[in-house]
């Protein structure tokens, strides 16, 4: 369950071991679609366990706004006006 949504009427989710190559279970890169249609809403998630440039990081990316998290730290992006 996501954020208190419930149960998603669809999911879909792909992934494997791309990166490492020493006989883990677990996939190194990994995406997952969750389709909420009552609520007129889509999430999605990827995770990737082998991205040196970025290092460990979590995000939410909203409509206006996106939190990162960085090991201890939290911090909002700038918002990002829409250019029509």
């Amino acid at each position: 369950m996501v954020a208190g949504l419930g149960i998603p009427e669809t999911t879909v989710t792909q992934g494997g071991n791309y990166f490492w190559k020493d006989g883990r279970d677990v996939p190194d890169q990994w995406n997952v679609l969750m389709d909420y249609p009552t609520k007129e809403l889509s999430v999605s998630f990827m995770c990737t366990f082998h991205n040196r440039h970025y290092g460990e990081v979590e995000q939410y990316l909203g409509r206006d706004k996106t939190l990162r998290f960085r090991r201890a730290s939290a911090a909002p992006s700038r918002r990002m006006e829409a250019r029509l």
